[in-house]
């Protein structure tokens, strides 16, 4: 009697799920250094189930091998795995929307402050967490806890990340905005060395001048510190800058800014996470030490982003910060939908998003404007990659690259298979966001 509860509860909940359209997504999930896994992932959001309240849930499996035997709920590190249908039933995200509470937990957004000196569209693909923004009285309070729930049966929450914010913000008259925000990293396999930071504390300061809409422009101050688990070494940074948009088909921000040693701007970016697993499992120096800032300066960046829905993405970033190793960086990426082509009894194209990304550090201004301007674009520094995303079931993807090395005439392919919704666009670029 028990099995047919079961196998009717999974029937109702899987013809709930294709009643109204859910998003499917399967692929491999590395946990650790080496443990793989294959996951299968059902799920679908309800939007305002109660006014204010959005729900997403789903069903999970996973297998530790393509063939092998299939466990349900999502791969943990910390749990034992389950032959328990009910296990496999999840919660994706849910939100509260109020004008005095923001909570919700889900995958992880994009994350900045002012003009990104210290938190500079920080995020961790495929990872969830629970953000918090409290307004019944001033200041606001703001909370960033990286974990997600793995299981609802047993109940079983794994950690997400070792990076953890909060903080304070004011609402002040002439629609500024003050906001302080703390950053500890908690792990200390990265943060003993003394090189890399432990702490970080940024205050800035937003004016929207314009914000509509059609159009956007929001000039903002900030100072941030940066500092080892020791105290040993502490850095200063402060900037001045602005961002713009007009609707959703051009953003760009910018800025000027000055930095002490032992601070690099924009040190929580989209490369973060990527960069300290490496460290932690490939045991090279992939974050970058506070102490390579070795004399104050002054720097400057810019972030252009195009967009047309999703026929159209172009991404420019400029990076200069004279006194730092590696600087000025320059970082480009165009994806474009291709339409399908139909070519009757001949077959056709199907459709497809064509990409190209460019990258290259040391950037040789300079020679850009002379002679040698060719050598300028292409040279040892530079970095290429093409690619080609083909949709596939759901809002599955099979993507395909190319890395090409100009200066060692090197090419490294490579293919995978993701959801369309988790690709952050371009390899080498912070996403940008409002």
């Amino acid at each position: 009697m028990r099995k047919v509860i079961v196998l009717s509860l999974l029937l109702l909940t899987t013809s709930l799920f294709f009643a109204f359209g859910p998003e499917l997504s399967f692929g491999t999930v590395t946990l650790g250094a080496t443990d793989s896994y294959f996951v299968y992932m059902f799920h679908y959001p309800v939007t305002d189930i109660i006014p204010g309240i959005d729900l997403d849930f789903g069903f999970d499996m996973y297998q530790t091998e393509i063939g092998g035997q299939m466990y349900f709920g999502k791969p943990s590190l910390d749990a034992t795995p389950s032959t328990n249908v009910l296990n496999g039933f999840s919660i994706y995200a849910v939100s509260l929307r109020t004008k005095l509470l923001d909570l919700r937990y889900g995958k992880m957004g994009f994350y900045s402050k002012g003009i990104g000196l210290l938190l500079n569209s920080y995020t961790k693909p495929r990872a969830w967490a629970f953000d918090a923004n409290i307004k019944f009285f001033q200041p606001g309070l703001s909370l960033h806890v990286p974990f997600e729930i793995v299981s609802l049966n047993p109940f079983v929450v794994d950690k997400t990340s070792s990076l953890w914010f909060g903080g304070v913000f004011f609402d002040l008259p002439l629609n500024l905005k003050l906001d302080t925000t703390f950053v500890w990293e908690s792990n200390s396999a990265i943060t003993d060395s003394g090189e890399i930071p432990a702490y970080g504390l940024t205050a800035s300061l937003d004016f929207p001048i314009v914000n509509w809409k059609l159009i956007r422009l929001i000039p903002s101050a900030e100072t941030a510190i940066l500092a080892t688990k020791d105290f040993s070494h502490i850095g200063f940074g402060a900037g001045v800058g602005a961002r713009a948009a007009i609707l959703d088909l051009l953003r760009i921000r910018g800025g000027l800014v000055y930095y002490s040693e032992n601070f690099i701007p924009g040190y929580y970016n989209a490369d973060y996470e990527y960069k300290k697993m490496m460290e932690l499992y490939e045991g090279q120096s992939w974050l970058p030490r506070i102490t390579d800032a070795a004399t104050p300066a002054l720097g400057w960046f810019i972030r252009g982003d195009v967009g047309i829905g999703d026929m159209l993405i172009l991404k420019v970033n400029v990076d200069s910060y004279n006194t730092l190793p590696n600087s000025p960086v320059v970082k480009g990426y165009l994806r474009v939908r291709i339409p399908e082509v139909n070519l009757g009894k001949f077959g056709g194209v199907p459709e497809f998003f064509a990409e190209a990304g460019y990258y290259q550090d040391n950037f040789p201004v300079a020679e850009l404007f002379g002679e040698n301007w060719k050598n300028a674009l292409l040279n040892e520094n530079t970095r290429l990659s093409f690619g080609a995303i083909y949709p596939l079931a759901g809002n599955m993807a099979a993507h395909f690259i190319v890395n090409y090395n100009p200066a060692a005439k090197d090419f490294d392919y490579l293919i995978m298979f993701e959801s369309l919704s988790d690709r952050m666009p371009g390899a080498w670029l912070d996403p940008s966001e409002d």
